[in-house]
């Protein structure tokens, strides 16, 4: 045979060799099994980001805290976090990417798209704010120092501002839902401060928020200072805050993964020191003239 033929023939036989080499290794999946995406939200003060940037180790607040702990705790995942609002959050769990995240109460429309694991931190549930020159507005809803979301929100002209997506316990997601009529809902990065200048502003009559939520406002705002927070007749005792994972197999194994990782007790003693020093916090006991006009 000639020479010039079989060279020929290897250089064919390299190249044909070459790029199924290549074609084998564009077409094998990439291995994402052990990456975590958080999904992250601003929630001042449970967990406040700097202005345009969404950098974990420069985040603040008790949530942000455990955040850290928790990504300490699992050495074994390549961790990446994205800030975005609640409503975006849900297309983020439905395109199957491993998306996790610490700030989402478990719900039955939640429960969807989401497993829910091992509770990671408990905290007080939110209340009524309005401003305490107009607590008439609540005196009919009241009994007990406490106020009927629902009764309020269906027989009364009662303007209430909750931030979009947010759920609070299903008592009162379903007191919202009965009366979506009366509800304002506000999409932006300051949400609930935003909400509480309403409030001021008498734009709105009032909002639901955590305690911490209005305390941190009342310390930088001084005219929020007559704002008051009225526990709620559908409110829970406590909150559990679970982490969730989309409902995928990857987020079964995931959340496994996670619950042997919180039983570790340096991890468990740390994450309930940070619970009992801010996320347990009381407001103030409701005075005796707010008392009487609430009975």
């Amino acid at each position: 045979m000639d020479i010039s033929v079989l060279q020929n023939f290897f250089i064919l036989l390299v190249f044909f060799l070459s790029f199924e080499a290549r074609a084998d290794v564009k077409s094998m999946p990439v291995n994402r099994e052990n990456e975590i995406g958080w999904v992250l939200f601003n929630f001042p003060p449970l967990f406040k980001f700097s202005e345009g940037t969404s950098d974990i180790e420069k985040s603040v607040g008790p949530m942000a805290e455990i955040q850290r702990e928790l990504v300490k705790a699992l050495p074994q995942y390549k961790h990446s976090f994205h800030l975005v609002t609640f409503p975006r959050a849900k297309k983020l769990f439905e395109s199957g990417n491993h998306y996790c995240t610490i700030l989402l109460l478990k719900t039955e429309e939640r429960e969807q798209y989401l497993y829910f694991g091992s509770t990671i931190a408990t905290t007080l549930p939110p209340g009524l704010v309005i401003l305490r020159k107009n607590e008439n507005l609540i005196k009919p809803s009241s009994t007990h120092s406490t106020v009927d979301l629902l009764k309020l929100l269906q027989t009364t002209n009662f303007q209430l501002g909750v931030v979009s997506g947010r759920s609070f316990s299903s008592e009162v997601d379903h007191s919202l839902t009965q009366a979506q009529k009366s509800v304002y809902k506000l999409v932006v990065s300051e949400a609930m401060g935003s909400l509480f200048k309403m409030i001021t502003a008498q734009r709105i009559d009032g909002a639901l928020a955590y305690y911490l939520e209005l305390a941190e406002e009342q310390a930088r705002n001084p005219a929020s200072r007559e704002l008051g927070f009225y526990p709620l007749k559908q409110d829970q005792e406590i909150l559990s805050l679970p982490v969730s994972c989309e409902k995928s197999e990857w987020g079964k194994r995931t959340l496994k993964n996670i619950a042997r990782a919180v039983k570790d007790q340096a991890v468990r003693e740390k994450l309930a020191e940070l619970t009992r020093q801010t996320l347990m916090l009381e407001p103030p006991k409701v005075d005796v003239k707010t008392e009487q006009i609430l009975r």
